[in-house]
C-alpha cells in the first residue's frame, strides 16, 4: 500500500486550512475507483465506491476544549442539501476536493462568541460538509471519513466562523455530534491503526456532549 499526497486547496471554507490529504491506495479494491487509473488509484470501503481523504486537522482531548476553542454551538437538524462542489486536477482531471451545502435549521443557540447576527434560534444556516458525491465518478469522497448529517435528525454542532458564506464543523468531524444516535456517523474503516485511540477520544467526547445538550 502507498500513498499519494494531493493538496485541497479549492475555494471558500474547504480550505478549512487547505488540507494536505493522503489518499490511500487499496489495488484489490482499485475495482472501477480510480479516477485516473494512470495517474492515481484510491482507497474504496465500501461497494458504492467511498473514497477516502486523509487529511491533516487540529485534534481535541476533550469536551471542555472542544467547547472553548469553538465561537459557535448550536443544536438543531438538517433541512437539505443546496448544491455539491467539485474540484478536478487541471492536470488529469482527476477530482481533488470538493464539499456539500447543507442547510442547517438552528433550534437553540448555545453559544455565539462572533455575535454573528445569522446564528439565532429558528434561522437556517448554510454548513459546510467534508463529503461529497460525484457523478462523473460515481463515487463518495470523505475527509477523515466524515458522514453528511441525516436530513431531518439532529445535531449539535461546533463551528467555525462564517466564511465564503459558509460554516464549517470544528476540525471536521469532531464538530458533528449527533443527537439521534449514539452511532459517530463517521466512516471508522478508514482510519488506521495508529489513529484508533482517536475513535476512542470522540466516541467519549460525543458521549458527554449528549449528556449536557441533547436535552
Amino acid at each position: 500500500m502507498k500513498k499519494i499526497i494531493i493538496i485541497l486547496s479549492t475555494v471558500s471554507v474547504m480550505a478549512i486550512a487547505a488540507f494536505i490529504v493522503f489518499v490511500k491506495v487499496d489495488n484489490a479494491a482499485s475495482k472501477k475507483t480510480t479516477v485516473n487509473e494512470t495517474a492515481h488509484t484510491e482507497k474504496a470501503v465500501k461497494e458504492n465506491k467511498d473514497i477516502l481523504f486523509e487529511g491533516k486537522t487540529d485534534a481535541f482531548q476533550n469536551l471542555e476544549q472542544l467547547e472553548n476553542e469553538s465561537v459557535i454551538i448550536v443544536r438543531g437538524e438538517k433541512i437539505n442539501e443546496e448544491k455539491t462542489y467539485v474540484s478536478r486536477s487541471e492536470i488529469d482531471g482527476a477530482v481533488n476536493a470538493g464539499y456539500t451545502n447543507s442547510n442547517f435549521k438552528i433550534n437553540k443557540v448555545i453559544k455565539n462568541e462572533e455575535n454573528d447576527n445569522k446564528i439565532i434560534d429558528g434561522s437556517t444556516i448554510p454548513v459546510f460538509e467534508s463529503a461529497f458525491y460525484d457523478e462523473e465518478t460515481d463515487a463518495t469522497y470523505r475527509i477523515n471519513g466524515y458522514e453528511n448529517m441525516k436530513e431531518a435528525k439532529q445535531y449539535l454542532l461546533f463551528l467555525l466562523p462564517e466564511q465564503d458564506g459558509m460554516y464549517a464543523t470544528r476540525a471536521v468531524t469532531y464538530g458533528k455530534v449527533p443527537l439521534d444516535t449514539d452511532d459517530l456517523e463517521i466512516q471508522t474503516d478508514s482510519i488506521g491503526e495508529e489513529d484508533q485511540s482517536q475513535i476512542q477520544t470522540l466516541e467519549d467526547i460525543f458521549k458527554e456532549a449528549r449528556q449536557k445538550y441533547k436535552d
